[in-house]
């Protein structure tokens, strides 16, 4: 009997999903969830350095919005699915390992290369706006950072984009309750 509640997870490892034998070395620390109808948005951080946005009811449109300082300056070939595996509903992250000459198939989101991150372990995330929307990440070396002034223009417009849309989802659901 099914009582309607469904378990999620949101896998960034290179592990095998829900894998218990190859525990990831990696761990989320900061989350930012639009509550929006239908289609709840997340912005996550944590200790690889990373900043994800992941669509939950499109997991293709997910995307890293930006790297660890350490990482590579051009956007890994990143691929995003969702599968059923032992019940669960999971969204995973892949790696693509791409031949240099070969074009993707399909167009990746998010910037061609990502911004410069943090040095250390993101401790927080969250958004806010003034006259535009920006996304604000703490480390735990005490740095913090908006990631809006390393991106191009195009890029800027998108994530500013974004992070209007999750503000105004927050704005109405906050109405609705």
């Amino acid at each position: 009997m099914e009582t309607g509640d469904r378990k999620f997870t949101l896998w960034a490892s290179s592990a095998p999903p829900l894998s218990e034998m190859q525990p990831s070395p990696h761990s989320v620390h900061g989350i930012y969830c639009s509550p929006a109808d239908g289609n709840p948005l997340l912005l996550t951080a944590g200790s690889d350095m990373r900043i994800r946005f992941w669509d939950l009811a499109y997991p293709e449109r997910s995307y890293i919005v930006a790297g660890g300082a350490n990482d590579s300056l051009h956007c890994p070939s990143v691929l995003y699915s969702r599968k059923i595996i032992e019940g669960t509903e999971v969204v995973q992250e892949i790696h693509s390992k791409q031949k240099s000459g070969v074009v993707e198939d399909s167009p990746r989101r998010g910037p061609e290369s990502l911004p410069v991150g943090h040095h250390d372990i993101i401790t927080d995330i969250a958004t806010f706006q003034t006259t535009q929307g920006f996304i604000v990440t703490s480390s735990r070396d005490g740095i913090f950072s908006t990631m809006m002034d390393e991106i191009n223009q195009r890029e800027q417009e998108e994530l500013i984009g974004l992070v209007e849309l999750f503000i105004d989802r927050s704005n109405k659901s906050g109405e609705a309750g």
